[in-house]
């Protein structure tokens, strides 16, 4: 699907909040690294949650603040958009 509407739609997400809900900062640090390595080359996608951030207990602020670090270590394209045509 990404390869037939890739560069006509903007995909978003790739950050499962379950997952980051119940994993270690070693988990998520390394799951955010693959997704972005996955899409490093894809024009218009949005690395995001796959849904609302839960409002429990189980969401930690020290798991957000891993994924936050995470996106921020591995979240940023290392190609120019005009590189892309």
């Amino acid at each position: 699907v990404i390869s037939d509407w890739s560069g006509k739609l903007v995909f978003l997400g790739g950050i499962s909040s379950s997952f980051v809900a119940r994993s270690s900062r070693e988990e998520i640090e390394e799951h955010i690294r693959q997704v972005c390595t996955l899409f490093s080359k894809t024009p218009g996608f949005v690395l995001g949650n796959d849904a609302t951030l839960p409002q429990n207990s189980e969401f930690s602020d020290e798991n957000f603040s891993n994924m936050i670090g995470a996106i921020q270590k591995y979240g940023r394209m290392k190609t120019k958009v005009g590189d892309l045509d």
